[in-house]
């Protein structure tokens, strides 16, 4: 038999007569940097490599971007994370040729840079159907496999008809038809791009386009995945062995409160179909009204033989912000392992 051992706990001392604490967990990532995505097209999505944290509960922030945790939607508010908890960080590139843009996220103590630099300006050809260099805005968090239209920009600058030709997608010049056929374009006219999103969760699609000898691009990123309930989601509610199922909705306990964070357990209920005991892990996350995940956590627990159910209590600390805490209106488990 298997064991995982359980992942290391940050102990909150709370002295009596006291009200806030100072809170230094040791929490480590091992990163330096999170690199730096070179040749990057303009105004457009970079997603960050991700990263799994280790060491204890952090308050976790970002300056010039947005982080996600374990596939939660992008977010620019402070939080907390977790041990085992993996992160990635995404920003909108620079509008310009040759620039950087670097976002700076904080875990605990420790900054972490992560930085595009977008591509070089092509070499230009002037005469009198060249345009005025121009961007479209991406379109962030949209639903999978979706058409999406970008917003209208005006041309100008050309004093002749301007070449038109793209990649990955179509145009519509002055709300005709959208085509994927070279054509050209006035000056004045509107101009827009729409192609397909992605299938998959939170996965960039660019669609690239020339006119009048700039080259520019639309991009989209698709959303987070959603919630895969346990609790409540039938027939799916076990392990893919359907050996551990969950009997009832987690619940969870305010356990202290402090000027900015609360403190909270989580209270679990399993079944255990076999004649022997499960080391497991369960993914838990706290969702508000509109199902958008606020928190994400892990629970390790040894469910014994034939429970019916088995029941504990798990600690996360002061891992949420009062509005956070507060914001969630339902406990989710999603996501079942057996570790032996």
């Amino acid at each position: 038999m298997t064991t995982r051992s359980l992942p290391l706990l940050l102990i909150v001392l709370t002295l009596a007569g006291c009200g806030d604490f100072e809170w230094f967990p040791d929490t480590e990532t091992n990163q330096g940097s999170l690199g730096t995505v070179a040749d990057a097209e303009r105004n457009a999505p970079v997603v960050s490599k991700a990263f799994t944290v280790t060491g204890g509960s952090a308050a976790i922030s970002i300056t010039n971007g947005e982080y996600s945790i374990d596939g939660a939607p992008y977010t620019s508010a402070s939080g907390n994370v977790q041990t085992g908890q993996s992160v990635t960080v995404r920003h909108i590139t620079s509008n310009a040729y040759s620039s950087s843009m670097t976002t700076v996220l904080t875990i605990a103590n420790e900054s972490i840079p992560f930085t595009s630099v977008t591509m070089s300006k092509p070499p230009v050809f002037v005469n009198s159907s060249t345009v005025t260099d121009f961007t479209f805005a991406p379109k962030l968090d949209v639903e999978p496999n979706t058409v999406i239209v970008s917003d209208s920009r005006t041309i100008t600058g050309n004093t002749s008809p301007a070449p038109i030709s793209i990649t990955d997608g179509e145009y519509s010049t002055n709300g005709t038809d959208f085509t994927s056929s070279a054509g050209t374009i006035n000056a004045g006219q509107s101009l827009h791009v729409r192609h397909t999103s992605p299938t998959t969760y939170q996965t960039i699609k660019t669609t690239r386009l020339t006119v009048g000898g700039v080259r520019t691009n639309f991009s989209s990123m698709t959303k987070a995945a959603p919630f895969v309930n346990y609790s409540t989601v039938s027939p799916v509610n076990a392990d893919p062995t359907n050996v551990i199922s969950v009997a009832q909705p987690l619940a969870a306990t305010k356990d202290f409160t402090t000027s900015t964070h609360v403190s909270f357990s989580i209270r679990y209920f399993l079944n255990n179909s076999s004649n022997e005991q499960k080391n497991i892990g369960l993914t838990i996350a706290g969702a508000d009204a509109q199902n958008r995940r606020i928190y994400s956590g892990t629970i390790d627990a040894a469910v014994p033989a034939n429970a019916n159910p088995y029941t504990s209590t798990h600690s996360f600390g002061a891992a949420l912000t009062i509005a956070q805490y507060n914001s969630i209106t339902q406990w989710l488990v999603t996501k079942i392992i057996i570790y032996q």
